[in-house]
């Protein structure tokens, strides 16, 4: 307000024979604003014990030799100061922008960390498929979805789980899949919503199939899509099987704005990371064991942008066998695309670039996986299966 309407706020509070002071008022406005967002900078790097929270000191020693250079006039102190804040402020963001880009905040630490790969008891063993299916407040339809993936998969005579995730769902419809199908049915339940993408790795971290999956909850991508993916499961052992809308015999319906979207989001990820993949999106993939267990571990992204990042770490870890199918994508089309989830999509894929090609951040991990392996202390990234008998349901 300060910044905006000075002059206003001057008379309203002071009277007009004060309003020569509008400027300053303006500046010192604008360099209150500025102090808050370093503070909180400061906040973010003292949390991260990094050293970049001794840039404010930086701002302090240009403010002092400025004003000592510079201090004919309260304008031109104002103007040394937001200077100094300014500077200091940006280089706190760059560092925070760095730091979380190369080892991003993760919420409910604890709880992800009891879903590591670790071997699978002999019990376990002897799946062909697990089916994550991710959901957040879908009502009534989760059910019916999961009634007919059964009904698919039955069909298939493939052994087989499925592992419903609630992504912090508030509708109840985790309780409308209680007894539901107890032989075959897992249902896990995140404390609160975190991202499609993190559901989908506690959901993979369970699996214990020979081939891992997964499916959109709500329906537009019909369950028998899945007989598809049987088909070249049965024919050969690829390490990604992937629906694809773009596959000359997919079927799909859904609004012009969203193809736009889509097509303009594939000719993105295209100039960035040069995968030979036409379609990085569509809720419907399955995963050969090994490279889910190599891949997985490597991974950040828990909101849009998790199916990319697969991709790529996957390729940059040499898994090139990908087999794309058709998918029929249904008229009503559920889902929707708002602009902060493309705004987000935009972020996250600029970090997987970043990652990849500045920070270098998949290989110098899996490097330190790498020698931690030979010395002995960790499982390491390429741990084979998950334990599941600790999980909640």
């Amino acid at each position: 307000i300060l910044a905006a309407i000075p002059s206003f706020v001057i008379d309203v509070l002071f009277g007009s024979s004060y309003l020569g002071a509008a400027n300053t008022v303006r500046i010192l406005g604008i360099e209150a604003a500025g102090l808050g967002m370093l503070s909180l900078l400061i906040y973010l790097h003292l949390a991260r014990e990094s050293l970049d929270s001794l840039f404010a000191w930086i701002g302090a020693a240009i403010a002092f030799i400025g004003i000592e250079l510079f201090h004919g006039s309260i304008v031109s102190i104002a103007f040394v100061m937001l200077i100094s804040v300014a500077f200091a402020a940006s280089l706190s963001l760059a560092g925070a922008v760095h730091a979380l880009l190369r080892d991003p905040l993760i919420e409910d630490v604890d709880f992800i960390e009891k879903h590591l790969f670790h071997p699978v008891d002999k019990d376990a063993k002897g799946l062909d498929l697990s089916i994550v299916v991710p959901y957040y407040n879908p009502g009534v339809a989760l059910s019916k979805h999961i009634s007919a993936l059964v009904e698919v998969l039955d069909k298939s005579k493939l052994r087989y789980e499925i592992i419903a995730v609630s992504d912090g769902s508030t509708d109840g419809s985790p309780d409308t899949l209680t007894d539901l199908f107890p032989t075959v049915l897992r249902n896990t339940k995140l404390p609160k919503n975190s991202g499609k993408g993190q559901a989908l790795r506690v959901g993979l971290m369970q699996g214990r199939g020979e081939f891992l999956g997964f499916i959109d909850a709500d329906g537009d991508i019909p369950a028998m899509e899945l007989m598809g993916i049987v088909e070249v499961i049965r024919a050969s052992e690829p390490d990604i099987i992937t629906g694809s809308k773009r596959h000359p015999n997919s079927m799909v319906y859904y609004p012009k704005l969203r193809r736009v979207y889509s097509w303009g989001y594939q000719q993105l990820i295209r100039t960035l990371f040069h995968l030979s993949v036409t379609d990085t999106q569509t809720g419907l993939k399955v995963l050969r064991r090994e490279v889910v267990a190599n891949v997985l571990p490597l991974m950040v992204e828990k909101r849009f942008a998790f199916d990319l990042e697969f991709f790529v770490v996957a390729r940059r870890l040499g898994y090139r066998e990908i087999i794309e199918v058709p998918v029929i994508i249904q008229r009503r089309f559920t889902s929707t695309i708002s602009i902060k989830a493309v705004r987000g999509m935009l972020v996250d894929t600029l970090g997987i670039f970043y990652r990849l090609n500045v920070l270098h951040y998949y290989d110098k991990v899996r490097s330190q996986a790498a020698t931690t392996n030979d010395t002995g202390s960790s499982a390491g990234v390429a741990s084979p299966a998950p334990d599941v008998s600790h999980l909640p349901t």
